[in-house]
């Protein structure tokens, strides 16, 4: 008897285990979906992820996905970051002063100056 209930055990972790196996090429799969899409529409790319709840709807996750960069169109990478930006040349001086500033805040010693 205590040989049947090691065995059904032992079973039961294996089945585990490959359960676990199946959910993460799952999940990989879905990764690679996911990618295809962003280099086609990044902005359909991003919300396809966040729906499957492969990214979390968030600016850190969704930097660090940029970021990673895995499989992803550089092309695709600077639009989906470029939509962001107004038209109007003033605006986006402003926009990347305030961001220069706060790079070298948060990375001292990577640049002398924020300015050109």
């Amino acid at each position: 008897r205590l040989k049947d209930e090691i065995a059904e055990v032992t079973n039961e972790i294996e089945s585990l285990g490959l359960t676990e196996e199946r959910k993460s090429m799952q999940r990989n799969k879905q990764m690679a979906i996911g990618r295809k899409k962003f280099n086609m529409d990044p902005t359909k790319g991003i919300h396809f992820l966040t729906e499957s709840s492969l990214l979390k709807n968030t600016s850190e996750d969704i930097a660090q996905f940029l970021y990673k960069g895995e499989g992803l169109n550089k092309t695709a990478i600077g639009d989906y970051l470029g939509e962001r930006l107004p038209g109007e040349a003033q605006k986006i001086d402003r926009m990347m002063e305030a961001f220069a500033q706060r790079y070298c805040r948060c990375n001292p010693g990577v640049f002398q100056s924020t300015g050109v």
